[in-house]
């Protein structure tokens, strides 16, 4: 169903409500699983537990709750307990693995190497899988096979996708999820965050755009906001034998663009100076109460 309403949003003879209406449809469907897989088996859970009740002398039981079988046997001399569990298949709530191939297929819509996505499809994909993220994204390192396609998968298509020349919009929602990825998961996701950070340096040039550059140093700034990004920075890779001086090579980026300008200063080179002012002090002043 994901894959027929992705097809009929990216038909461009259709009309916009059409296309419009099967885009809402994917978005409701894949908010419904990553809210209602854990809430579910929270309920399944406790009902299971509230329905094993002790029994004195009488023989084993039957009971049935939410499409629930118990069955109790009382051994001798004290009262112990096997439980069978059976589901009905109309109330099964689905599994990790449905979860699984639906974030999968989604993150192979935001390749940028595959013709076959558009930038509708991308920036869809993309606004989707942020939604996941911040739905499900602390409990991610609970499963190994989400975590998988995370590590290997979606950071992969993101770093890909940081190209110059790439239209804006798209820019600014990979930035968007890469920050919320980030954030969240970082300590899982070190080499990733490495790559991420060069792959953002080595688009700042004398070529980008205004509006990509000012997206890319409010990213910075947000990152900054952390208390503990540059701490953690500076411990995971600064102070690692194996790892790059990650720490002092985004202080050096931002010192060279805080005294970059053009042929003709104008407004928007003057705003760049300033969101570059608000990171240098902000990691200065982060390392020193550190310190």
């Amino acid at each position: 169903m994901v894959q027929h309403c992705v097809r009929m949003h990216a038909q461009p003879k259709w009309s916009l409500l059409l296309r419009k209406a099967a885009e809402m449809t994917v978005a409701d469907i894949v908010h419904f699983l990553f809210t209602s897989h854990g809430s579910k088996a929270k309920l399944a859970t406790e009902e299971q537990f509230a329905a094993m009740t002790p029994t004195s002398t009488k023989k084993s039981g039957e009971i049935q709750k939410s499409a629930m079988e118990l069955v109790i046997e009382e051994t001798e001399p004290a009262e112990q307990f096997v439980v069978v569990e059976t589901e009905s298949p109309a109330n099964v709530p689905f599994t990790m693995a449905v979860l699984v191939d639906v974030f999968r297929y989604l993150c192979s819509l935001i390749n940028p190497d595959e013709p076959a996505n558009t930038d509708s499809m991308r920036m869809m994909s993309l606004n989707l899988i942020n939604n996941i993220i911040e739905i499900k994204g602390q409990s991610f390192p609970d499963s190994p096979d989400l975590m998988s396609v995370v590590s290997f998968e979606l950071t992969k298509y993101l770093i890909q996708s940081l190209r110059p020349g790439g239209p804006p919009p798209l820019l600014t929602s990979t930035f968007r999820v890469c920050f919320n990825l980030f954030a969240t998961l970082r300590v899982k996701l070190r080499f990733q965050f490495e790559l991420f950070l060069h792959s953002l340096i080595a688009l700042f040039d004398d070529k980008i755009s205004d509006n990509v550059a000012e997206s890319i140093l409010e990213l910075l700034v947000q990152f900054c906001e952390d208390p503990t990004f540059v701490v953690d920075i500076f411990c995971s890779y600064d102070c690692e034998v194996s790892s790059g001086n990650l720490l002092e090579e985004l202080i050096d980026f931002l010192y060279r663009v805080s005294h970059f300008f053009r042929p003709k200063p104008n407004l928007r080179t003057l705003r760049r100076r300033a969101f570059n002012i608000c990171c240098l002090p902000m990691c200065w002043r982060l390392m020193v109460c550190w310190l």
